[in-house]
């Protein structure tokens, strides 16, 4: 399968080593079976709100399921601020392909949640939760909430594909790097696209 640039850089971010991965508003869930193939998570977990392209992608997942053994994903058709995590495992919460508004809203009800847990377990010690994010537009304003939240980063990346600008940004309030709000180690000297991009941010 064949990914686009952006889906490829978010694949490139994941290591091996999660207990779930959500791939969020996954529509034909390229980047989600990518992931199960690779065996990053023990479970991936495919979510979109639309149900014609969730029973397409489970007829699709089934094919390529092994014969023998547990199917490591899992079809969820709902609202990506309606999902159930289960906080002491470690997982990766993927966002892409939607706008900043919307992105940040999936990010607070998740956060909430986690934090909700806390507050009822506090004997019980919290796993890592990090998030990949790349949102269509708004990035500026996404990056604000971020640092409202108390996220760090770990990893993040300029895109350039049809035309249009993409940041790919990787964090957790467990990271140990600054998050900023115009990025930090993405930009790229020598890259004439990511001056014209900076340039568009500073003039924001």
């Amino acid at each position: 399968m064949r990914l686009s640039k952006r889906l490829a850089t978010i694949d490139s971010f994941v290591e091996p080593g999660y207990q779930a991965i959500w791939d969020c508003c996954c529509d034909h869930g390229l980047l989600g079976m990518q992931l199960v193939a690779r065996e990053v998570a023990n479970t991936v977990h495919f979510v979109d709100i639309v149900p014609a392209l969730m029973d397409e992608l489970t007829a699709k997942l089934a094919r390529y399921s092994p014969i023998q053994g547990v199917a490591h994903w899992q079809v969820h058709c709902m609202d990506v601020a309606a999902i159930e995590l289960n906080f002491q495992q470690r997982n990766l919460v993927i966002i892409a392909g939607v706008g900043g508004e919307l992105l940040l809203r999936f990010i607070n009800h998740i956060l909430a949640a986690q934090q909700q847990f806390a507050n009822t377990h506090r004997n019980e010690a919290l796993a890592e939760l990090e998030f990949i994010i790349c949102p269509v537009h708004h990035t500026y304003k996404v990056r604000e909430g971020l640092l409202e939240q108390g996220m760090k980063l770990i990893n993040e990346a300029i895109i350039s594909e049809n035309n249009r600008f993409y940041e790919v940004i990787h964090i957790s309030k467990q990271a140990t790097r600054s998050l900023t709000l115009t990025g930090s180690s993405m930009w790229h000297r020598g890259q004439p696209r990511h001056y014209q991009y900076q340039q568009k941010l500073l003039t924001h």
